[in-house]
């Protein structure tokens, strides 16, 4: 069985194991995984205990930063001319954290702002804020990947540039976010990054 079988095989049995989450006073709670088990029909594998593990978590509610900057890495996904690649992307926002799409901003390794295109995906239902927006714009990267710096909380100097339609099954590069700005925008509910 290959590593990249046996890796999806791992990650669908700890989705598919059971997940409870108890919420108690302020905004805090507790995340654990009971009884998992790794399996291979035919083998001896079936006949196995199940592994048993636990990890408590607890989420703590904290406001939104409004203004800021992160690094953030732009990973090539297919080759292109030159190496300048449509960077195509949806990033999500915590609740209150983008008022505005033109307040989200991207500047090189040098320091110049890249000219981008927006469009806001999702708001969030309570205070109409940003909650996910997608992003695109051209950049050379020549290896696999290159740093860019993403600041918002403050209005773009640069003209927005037209989005292309996605008409591909992938983009030829995207923006990776790092595990806690994922987690911090609670895009999907609460959680903690793994590790």
């Amino acid at each position: 069985m290959s590593k990249l079988y046996k890796y999806l095989m791992i990650v669908l049995i700890l989705l598919a194991g059971i997940i409870c989450v108890t919420l108690v006073a302020k905004q805090k709670g507790t995340f654990c995984f009971r009884r998992v088990r790794l399996e291979q029909s035919g083998s001896a594998y079936e006949e196995s205990e199940p592994l048993v593990f636990r990890k408590a978590v607890t989420f703590n509610q904290k406001p939104a930063r409004i203004k800021g900057e992160i690094k953030v890495a732009l990973a090539k996904l297919k080759e292109a001319a030159d190496n300048r690649l449509l960077i195509s992307t949806g990033i999500p926002f915590a609740q209150g954290q983008l008022k505005s799409e033109k307040d989200i901003s991207f500047f090189s390794g040098g320091g110049g702002e890249i000219p981008i295109a927006v469009r806001v995906l999702a708001r969030w239902p309570k205070d109409q804020s940003i909650r996910s927006i997608l992003v695109q714009f051209q950049y050379t990267i020549e290896h696999t990947y290159q740093y860019v710096t993403l600041k918002w909380g403050a209005e773009r100097a640069t003209s927005d540039l037209k989005i292309v339609e996605p008409v591909w099954q992938y983009p030829q590069g995207m923006i990776v976010m790092p595990a806690q700005w994922l987690c911090d925008s609670q895009v999907i509910g609460e959680q903690v990054p793994f590790g």
